[in-house]
């Protein structure tokens, strides 16, 4: 696990899982969090991004 409290990111890895093997938290604003999943699929890496802002 790595935190950067300046960036208000938080990053987890877990290498001997399938998915995902790296879990970032990024507070991009105080209303918006990124979460990204990164691993591998058939080979080839794979990102998924989920974009979550609060509703007013």
């Amino acid at each position: 696990m790595s935190l950067d409290a300046t960036a208000q990111r938080a990053r987890f890895e877990n290498f001997e899982h399938d998915f995902p093997k790296i879990f970032t938290d990024e507070l991009v604003a105080p209303d918006h969090l990124r979460i990204t999943l990164t691993s591998h699929q058939k080979g080839q890496p794979f990102t998924e991004t989920f974009d979550l802002r609060r509703a007013p």
